[in-house]
């Protein structure tokens, strides 16, 4: 019968009219908030600068160093933006983690004004005056357009706000609370020969002559050391294959790459 009949029913003449008036009135009024909330819903989920700054953002990469979990293989994307679980080291500044991007306004940017973000994406600056880490390509962003960073910042503000504090920053004598990631010089070739030995010494001693003097095979059992290196046919991938895989008269150690790289070089260095 519905709020208008209902009340006709109980009650009668002007005073009846007037409440089923009334009745109607708030019921259209009812049905037109709910079609202007999910037009306006629909309008913002299809809002083209905000598309445009999603574009413009994924294929930034601003979700690799900002999304908890990505750097560990399992992103996070219920706290997409949400700020990184593993920090950039980098040599005699520190250690920084990628900090929240959602409009959280404790952990994130919401107590930051539009132009405090486009500075900070263009030229690097937070709102207290400190530099962005290195890490940050900012100079990247600089190169964007007024349309795209306005473009990319009404994404980050349509994403739900998400409550999270990155660690750090950590400056260099610091220790970091959470995984880092760093760039690691290559090791001098002595160093690499050096550790080679010590897996020698740990892992093949046992069975093999792993010093430098001996040259001849010997007579029965495992070759020496010296006596692989000196051979024509050893080559790095040779040994490689060997180390790698299961032997039927060796061990199957389970050598990372690394350290099969470290042991040839050893072996190598006894020619």
């Amino acid at each position: 019968m519905g709020i208008a009949g209902a009340q006709h029913k109980m009650l009668g003449g002007a005073a009846t009219e007037k409440l089923v008036k009334a009745a109607r009135l708030v019921e259209h009024m009812l049905v037109v908030s709910v079609l202007l909330a999910a037009s306006l819903a629909a309008a913002s989920a299809a809002d083209p600068v905000v598309e445009r700054g999603k574009f413009l953002a994924m294929i930034g990469g601003c979700g690799d160093c900002h999304t908890p979990g990505y750097f560990l293989g399992k992103p996070d994307l219920a706290r997409q933006f949400g700020g990184s679980d593993v920090g950039f080291e980098v040599q005699d500044l520190g250690v920084f983690y990628g900090p929240n991007l959602t409009m959280d306004k404790e952990t994130g940017l919401g107590g930051w004004s539009d132009d405090q973000i486009a500075a900070a994406l263009t030229t690097g600056v937070r709102p207290d005056g400190r530099q962005l880490a290195p890490i940050m390509p900012w100079r990247n962003y600089a190169a964007f357009t007024k349309a795209d960073i306005s473009a990319v910042i009404a994404y980050l503000k349509s994403l739900p706000p998400v409550k999270n504090k990155v660690p750090g920053p950590f400056g260099p004598r610091d220790t970091p609370s959470s995984f880092v990631m760093k760039v690691v010089p290559p090791q001098p070739v002595s160093t690499r020969i050096e550790i080679g030995a010590t897996l020698a010494e740990n892992w093949c001693k046992g069975c093999h002559d792993i010093g430098r003097s001996p040259a001849a095979q010997a007579p029965s059992g495992p070759p020496t050391f010296k006596s692989i290196a000196l051979r024509s046919s050893t080559t790095p991938e040779l040994l490689d294959k060997f180390l790698s895989a299961a032997h039927t008269r060796m061990p199957n150690f389970a050598l990372s790459g690394y350290d099969r790289d470290l042991l040839i070089s050893y072996i190598l260095s006894l020619k």
